[in-house]
């Protein structure tokens, strides 16, 4: 049979097609978008495409803003210590220091009309809570708001937007107690206190990005979880006119970043485009990114001293052998002159972990991914018999694997509390 040249070019172009990664933290202005991807920051134009990294620091980098100059990444760097914000060309050059907090803590959200960034950090004075900063050329100002989780400036500089509370650290779903997001407004110049942006529906409201619409009337974007996951909406200054921008009901919407009309935001793995002046539509695809370089942090490489892995271990009830998990594979280790034997887990991005054995020392009992979930799989001690399987309704995260003394009975807990 012979193939079409068509089929061919496929072919070839699929066996050497570039890498994807796991893209999060968008920044978009114009043209350009820069993402974190492996602990660096890379660029990508707007349409996706290849992208060229940005920055190789053993630190991690991230947190990028665009400044509106078109030529400038601010973004924060472990570079000098745990957290701070640097900026640097974007077409390449060192990195600059613009701060000196030294915290993880330390998060980047944009800047006002005039370059200044702005930045939410632990409080000055001790308090366990973020407060947003601004950085003017060297200086570091305080902006009298507290507990602060993100900040954006109006259009015309006279507005501070500002999230309230919200867990951190913490990724309940639908969290509805009495810490949740809530997004606030402040006007910079006068001197009436902050006032909440929206009253009424009880939902995490964060990340607000306020922008003008093609008529020019000033909105503000955030993200939501209001319809049981996190998309994209937004509002008119006032707090009316509430609008949803997508329905996505699998993957939330995790970091946005807007720039004119557009949002881009991390969903799954993957970044989206999100005009916010178009009508509704089809949901808009993901960007087909690529990432170049050597991937050098998934190659293949020897470990000289597997026992630096060493993750669960267990004895058999014969006190012969020793089951032993390393990086998700299991063997078994005999006494004296016993040999060690690797049991049968097929393809080698197969998974198994927390090994017990049976009550006769014959078989082990683990959890392992070979169907694509974690389920309970019986294998043979020695390595001679493929695995056999025992659940088929894996759903939530397995674990303590017990095996009873009289070998009839398995028990384990689930992360839904279920024994």
């Amino acid at each position: 049979m012979r193939l079409h040249p068509l089929a061919l070019l496929l072919s070839a172009a699929l066996a050497h097609a570039a890498p994807q990664g796991f893209y999060r933290q968008p920044a978009v202005a114009g043209d350009r978008i820069v993402f974190v991807s492996q602990g660096d920051l890379w660029s990508v134009g707007a349409q996706g495409g290849a992208a060229q990294r940005l920055t190789s620091h053993g630190g991690q980098e991230a947190w990028p803003v665009l400044l509106a100059d078109g030529k400038t990444l601010a973004f924060v760097a472990q570079i000098d210590g745990a957290g701070d914000v640097y900026t640097m060309p974007l077409e390449g050059g060192p990195a600059k220091r613009r701060s000196w907090i030294a915290s993880p803590q330390v998060r980047l959200w944009g800047a006002d009309a005039q370059g200044r960034l702005l930045l939410t950090a632990p409080a000055l004075d001790g308090r366990p809570q973020t407060q947003v900063f601004r950085i003017d050329g060297d200086k570091l100002d305080a902006l009298p708001v507290g507990d602060a989780a993100d900040a954006a400036v109006s259009p015309d500089g006279s507005r501070l937007y500002f999230t309230r509370q919200g867990l951190r650290g913490d990724h309940a779903k639908n969290y509805r107690g009495g810490a949740i997001a809530q997004l606030w407004v402040m006007d910079l110049a006068g001197q009436a206190e902050a006032r909440p942006l929206l009253t009424g529906v009880k939902a995490n409201d964060r990340r607000p990005m306020p922008y003008r619409d093609a008529r020019g009337a000033e909105r503000v974007a955030f993200l939501s979880d209001r319809n049981g996951f996190v998309n994209l909406w937004s509002v008119a200054a006032d707090g009316s006119d509430l609008r949803a921008h997508g329905e996505w009901k699998d993957f939330d919407l995790r970091h946005a970043s807007l720039s004119g009309g557009t949002v881009v935001a991390a969903r799954g793995a993957d970044l989206l485009r999100i005009d916010l002046n178009a009508a509704p539509a089809a949901q808009p695809q993901p960007l087909p990114i690529t990432l170049a370089g050597d991937h050098s942090a998934v190659a293949t490489r020897w470990i000289r001293r597997p026992q630096d892995f060493l993750g669960n271990v267990a004895v058999a009830p014969n006190g012969e052998r020793v089951a032993l998990e390393v990086r998700g594979r299991l063997a078994t280790q005999g006494t004296q002159a016993l040999r060690r034997a690797q049991l049968q887990q097929g393809e080698t991005a197969s998974r198994c972990r927390e090994p017990a054995f049976s009550s006769d020392s014959k078989s082990v009992f683990a959890f392992c991914d070979f169907s694509g979930e974690m389920e309970v799989w019986q294998l043979d001690a020695l390595g001679t018999a493929a695995p056999k399987r025992h659940t088929f309704d894996g759903k939530l995260r397995r674990l303590q694997l017990k095996v009873s003394p009289d070998g009839r009975h398995l028990a384990h807990t689930d992360l839904g509390g279920t024994l």
